[in-house]
């Protein structure tokens, strides 16, 4: 709860995962002047509204030496990782006075620390569709209309889960939990995710392997606290970028590109040319399209004026004249990548 009302622990833990995943990575490398690339999406909700802060990352298969040159990384060693990160978040909420000395000791003694690291998403070089996928399930939005479930006569909202969290058939849910293996027989519209299941009776055979809880049922208030509160402040990041793909290091290489464009640029016809004028960004139309499907650079083809001289609208709602300048072409996007690269939540 702790980054719930001091938010800046949040970046501070983004570092800490950095620092890290960096450290092992090297490891693994045997070398220390290699730098592999990492993007951070701060989340602080889970598949309910409840606050549940934790970091996704997209990390390189790999790391980068100063020379470009790309090494490839097949794996982390995980149960490494797990402890680094539980030992840096540690040192990092002592510093911050947030835990005692006491309460680290008493953690260190859990069965479950509730540390985690996972890395069950592996993404192929070039396959922009997957990474454009995996980036907005880690950034999408806390919130959405289609979970939720009904508003009552008295006011409760109730509002389900993202995922059903059963099998695809519906039919039955298994799990183990030490020898104990359970069968537990669900309503087949459990594998919609619209069947809302309650907690397991304490003294039922369920409340080990049986399935969480999907939903939610809260007063109107409680309702608009739980959203609200995972609204970032202003000004907060909730992307980061570090190692290979930071702001700094790509700077770093675009300057080094245009000095080594300029110095093969040898003749004294290609010194004497013009520069070409720099384009506008069109990255806004680019999203547009994507998200309404169609080019807002393009309109389409329509009848000029009728004898009355009037303009008619296209289907699109976009009025069209003849004396319009003519619209650029929507510059095109490389989908290539440098490396493959992995997703890591923390």
């Amino acid at each position: 709860m702790h980054t719930r009302f001091d938010r800046k622990l949040l970046g501070k833990l983004c570092a800490a995962a950095w620092t890290c995943i960096q450290a092992e990575v090297r490891r693994d490398l045997g070398r220390d002047d290699v730098v592999p690339g990492m993007i951070a999406a701060i989340q602080t909700h889970g598949e309910l509204l409840h606050w549940h802060p934790h970091i996704h990352t997209l990390v390189t298969c790999g790391a980068f030496t100063a020379e470009g040159e790309f090494l490839e990384l097949p794996h982390l060693d995980l149960g490494r990782l797990e402890t680094a990160w539980q030992e840096a978040v540690f040192a990092l909420y002592l510093a911050e006075e947030k835990i005692t000395p006491e309460l680290v000791e008493n953690m260190r003694s859990w069965p479950h620390s509730g540390f985690s690291v996972d890395q069950s998403v592996y993404l192929p070089v070039g396959d922009r569709a997957s990474i454009e996928r995996l980036v907005g399930y880690m950034t999408r939005c806390p919130f959405s209309l289609s979970r939720l479930v009904k508003v009552t006569e008295t006011g409760q909202v109730v509002y389900k889960a993202e995922k059903p969290g059963v099998p695809a058939d519906g039919s039955s849910f298994r799990s183990e939990h030490g020898s104990k293996l359970v069968r537990q027989h669900l309503p087949p519209t459990a594998a919609r995710g619209d069947h809302c299941r309650a907690f397991p009776e304490a003294d039922g055979d369920g409340l080990w392997p049986g399935p969480k809880r999907n939903f939610q049922v809260l007063d109107s208030l409680d309702f608009l606290a739980e959203f609200t509160q995972h609204i970032p402040p202003k000004g907060s990041h909730l992307i980061r970028y570090y190692g290979w793909y930071s702001n700094k290091a790509r700077g770093m290489r675009r300057k080094a590109a245009k000095a080594a464009e300029q110095a093969g640029a040898t003749s004294s016809s290609e010194a004497s040319e013009a520069p070409a004028p720099s384009r506008c960004s069109q990255t806004w139309a680019m999203l547009i399209k994507r998200v309404y499907e169609i080019d807002p650079l393009r309109l389409p083809e329509v009848p000029g004026p009728d004898e009355g001289g009037r303009f008619h609208r296209t289907a699109a709602g976009s009025p069209h004249r003849e004396d319009s300048p003519p619209l650029r072409p929507m510059a095109s996007v490389d989908a290539s990548r440098p490396a493959a690269g992995r997703r890591l939540d923390l």
